[in-house]
């Protein structure tokens, strides 16, 4: 089965936290956290662009403000 990493650059704050967490939920992944510079990453059992539109999608449904508090980063490819 396919798998990618999908790359978050999250502002530190607590909303950034809580959206990540319900995330976390979503995606029936482990739990997310930044590290010291701001960079999150999921593995997720999905071909990359199906894990990217799947980390979208469950943000979307998350919490309507996510784009204020992380974004979403492309893989270079």
């Amino acid at each position: 089965m396919a798998h990618s990493i999908t790359r978050l650059r999250v502002r530190t704050s607590p909303r950034a936290d809580e959206i990540l967490g319900e995330l976390a939920r979503r995606l029936n992944v482990s739990p997310i956290w930044p590290d010291d510079a701001g960079w999150a990453q999921l593995w997720l059992q999905f071909d990359e662009p199906s894990a990217h539109d799947a980390v979208i999608t469950a943000l979307d449904e998350t919490a309507p403000d996510w784009h204020d508090h992380m974004a979403v980063v492309q893989s270079e490819r």
